[in-house]
């Protein structure tokens, strides 16, 4: 039997949980997740608990700069960096492997910021908290370890300024 489990839970707003069952092969539950992320940096709350951050710095930053697009004349900036989330996801404890395409929107006009300079404050630069709109990102899932093993999906994040959050909102197979 296939469960698709839907949540809406998280540090913004909890709301009740309800369950649908559709036939399906038994060996295979689908889990739409929902919640808020990262407000310490790296920390998760809603249908995952735990933290979500890049690989490795190294595998991070060189996929960073790899990828990097940014048009100053529009603020938008796009890049992929390899991510994985360490915790539990529905009681289930281990890690999820993922890869992240992030595009994130600036003040047009803004400068990038000067990564060979940090961690000096660089005023009217990417760098700069007040010149950062928001963004979003898709990370999708290509394996898991533990409990986590074998799952696949997505997992959506919605940066959210003026609200000072990260939501998330996805769908997590195992």
């Amino acid at each position: 039997m296939r469960r698709r489990i839907g949540w809406l839970a998280g540090t913004i707003a909890i709301l009740a949980a309800s369950v649908l069952v559709a036939a399906a092969p038994a060996s295979t539950a689908e889990y739409r997740i929902h919640g808020a992320c990262c407000a310490d940096g790296s920390s998760m709350t809603g249908s995952l608990h735990g933290t979500w951050d890049w690989t490795s710095p190294e595998e991070g930053w060189a996929s960073f700069f790899a990828t990097l697009r940014y048009d100053s004349a529009t603020g938008i900036m796009t890049f992929r960096v390899p991510e994985q989330f360490v915790g539990s996801f529905n009681g289930r404890v281990g890690t999820l492997r993922a890869e992240g395409v992030s595009l994130q929107r600036f003040k047009p006009g803004t400068q990038l910021y000067d990564f060979a300079r940090w961690p000096e404050d660089q005023p009217g630069t990417t760098g700069d908290p007040k010149q950062w709109l928001g963004g979003s990102a898709v990370s999708r899932i290509v394996s898991g370890t533990g409990e986590l093993a074998g799952a696949s999906g997505y997992i959506a994040f919605t940066n959210r300024v003026l609200l000072g959050a990260t939501t998330y909102t996805g769908v997590i197979d195992l």
